[in-house]
């Protein structure tokens, strides 16, 4: 796998003199996330660094916002296998936790589960990580009761969907009725593999990570949110 490399760095973004001279340094292997080493490049310009992601991916997840293929577009379906919309695209992202806990699936919560005579494998997927995932897409979507209105009314926006969907938070109800409130906002969501790119700009607006920076080859430029993060109200 090799990454288109910008011709330009994150460092001149604040900085319009001179140009740019980026070159791919080394290749860091992952543990966990996408499936091969990421592209570390760095500019001798700016003196800047940083790692590129494959599309979908913020820095440090396991998981994408949403299913792609390499070159960032959306995968074709399965034609042999029916899948229900929300499960083509969001299988194996970290909206998974949420398709599962609304068809009441719950992953495995102790140590029950372990091979046995009527079991083939241990249990790759835990209670406890379902929950984190349930946690950061419910902040990522705006539906937690903590979420500030600033913050809900430019995820709906980024999301196009009507705020009043992201103002009715699930609060204590349940794994289930959560992972129904996520993929209700999942459904209403349009715009093909665009969905991933602004589902990063939600988490950024969340807190969740730090403002996305993706790099268009048709512009040869970088696309940023056309929002910025709200600001945490002034508690004088």
């Amino acid at each position: 796998m090799r990454p288109v490399v910008p011709s330009s760095c994150p460092g001149r973004l604040n900085d319009a003199g001179g140009q740019c001279a980026v070159r791919v340094v080394h290749f860091r292997p992952r543990k966990t996330g996408p499936e091969h080493p990421l592209a570390v490049a760095r500019c001798a310009i700016h003196g800047a660094a940083f790692t590129l992601y494959p599309a979908g991916f913020a820095p440090y997840q396991r998981l994408p916002t949403m299913r792609l293929a390499p070159d960032g577009t959306t995968l074709e379906p399965d034609r042999s296998s029916p899948q229900d919309p929300l499960d083509a695209s969001f299988h194996a992202s970290l909206f998974e936790a949420a398709l599962d806990a609304r068809q009441g699936r719950a992953w495995a919560r102790d140590s029950a589960a372990l091979p046995s005579a009527n079991t083939s494998r241990t249990p790759d997927r835990w209670w406890s990580t379902q929950c984190r995932y349930l946690s950061t897409a419910e902040s990522l979507l705006a539906l937690s009761a903590t979420t500030c209105e600033q913050a809900c009314t430019t995820i709906a926006l980024l999301l196009s969907v009507e705020s009043i969907e992201l103002r009715t938070p699930v609060g204590k109800q349940g794994y289930r009725v959560l992972g129904d409130a996520i993929c209700r906002v999942l459904a209403q969501i349009r715009g093909g593999a665009r969905r991933a790119l602004r589902l990063l700009y939600c988490g950024h607006v969340a807190g969740l990570w730090g403002e996305p920076l993706h790099w268009d080859v048709r512009r040869n430029a970088y696309e940023r949110s056309p929002f910025l993060r709200p600001t945490a109200p002034d508690s004088g």
